[in-house]
């Protein structure tokens, strides 16, 4: 069996750097890029590194020998020192794809911890679909396809075909999560499914209700936020009331009950203010965090509502022209 908590921790795994900002999320991550393709590592200086492009995949054909020394989503939330540095830390002769973007005669990446993923020994990809704070492990093939979906959708093209329906078949069969106990085929099922459902909601791909459902009830957290980010992208004609819902139940985690807030200001309506209002007063004060959470990782500047009441009142405070509204009903 595969060393499952190996991969919890490959999904919560760190670099230590003298400073911390606020990591992006992948959609601005690949929203900010203009070509993904699958490079080898030829050169690292510590603070330039020297790719060669094996595979372009997606957008703007990148140059066959590239240079990456920049970043384009760094957003520093500790003061800069001497001890101020964010060296590349990639090997020569070592794989990886990348989202990059071209500036001047060089290309850029989102910040030191995401836009570039390794491939690892085995020959998977050290993934990231929603945040490089859960990073994943990804069949090559699968990151390929799904991540040119990505890219492609959030630059106004459509999703290829194969890889909706690669989406709704992985999403079909029985929901994986991981655990102490998990065979490999669980874990291989988890990680696909995760991938699965952060490109319906990063692809707004639609998936019925039913079809969510089992992962919007599954006890696993990660599950059930990559189900609340694919039901925000559905159709279902009653997904706010399925969110609401999903807010209030105690039994679903808090970091899951955040992000489900979080979406529904991607639709605010005057029935969610009403509703949020009402619950603000029972909502729950108990810590919650994305996933960087320890003082030692970088990562520690991302914002996310420290709790599902602090989630509520943001929202609120959000939508105050449509709580005046509301309150004048």
């Amino acid at each position: 069996m595969k060393s499952t908590l190996a991969l919890i921790f490959l999904m919560i795994s760190f670099k230590i750097f003298s400073h911390t900002w606020d990591e992006p999320w992948h959609k601005e991550v690949v929203a900010g890029s203009d070509t993904f393709g699958l490079y080898e590592i030829v050169g690292n200086s510590g603070f330039s590194v020297n790719l060669n492009l094996i595979k372009h995949l997606a957008g703007e054909n990148a140059d066959k020998e590239i240079e990456v020394s920049q970043y384009y989503l760094f957003d520093r939330t500790s003061n800069p020192s001497d001890l101020d540095d964010h060296p590349f830390e990639y090997s020569k002769g070592q794989r990886v794809y990348a989202f990059l973007k071209k500036e001047g005669d060089r290309y850029a990446v989102a910040t030191p911890m995401s836009g570039i993923a390794t491939i690892l020994e085995d020959g998977s990809v050290h993934a990231t679909y929603r945040h490089s704070v859960h990073g994943a492990k990804s069949d090559p093939q699968e990151y390929e396809i799904l991540q040119t979906c990505i890219f492609n959708y959030l630059h106004g093209l459509e999703c290829q075909a194969h890889a909706v329906a690669l989406v709704k078949k992985t999403l079909k069969i029985p929901v994986g999560v991981l655990s102490e106990s998990a065979s490999d085929e669980d874990v291989d099922r988890f990680f696909s499914q995760h991938a699965a459902l952060e490109t319906s909601y990063l692809a707004k791909i639609p998936n019925s209700i039913d079809v969510l459902r089992p992962f919007l009830d599954s006890d696993f957290f990660h599950v059930q936020a990559g189900a609340v980010r694919a039901l925000a992208a559905s159709n279902y004609s009653n997904k706010e009331g399925e969110l609401l819902s999903f807010v209030a139940s105690d039994d679903k985690d808090g970091m899951a009950r955040v992000m489900a807030v979080l979406l529904l200001n991607e639709f605010p309506s005057e029935n969610a203010v009403i509703f949020l209002n009402e619950y603000l007063t029972r909502a729950p004060e108990e810590e919650v965090s994305l996933g960087a959470n320890s003082i030692m990782d970088p990562r520690i500047g991302t914002w996310y509502p420290e709790s599902v009441k602090a989630a509520v009142e943001w929202y609120l405070a959000e939508n105050k022209a449509l709580k005046i509204n509301a309150a004048g009903r």
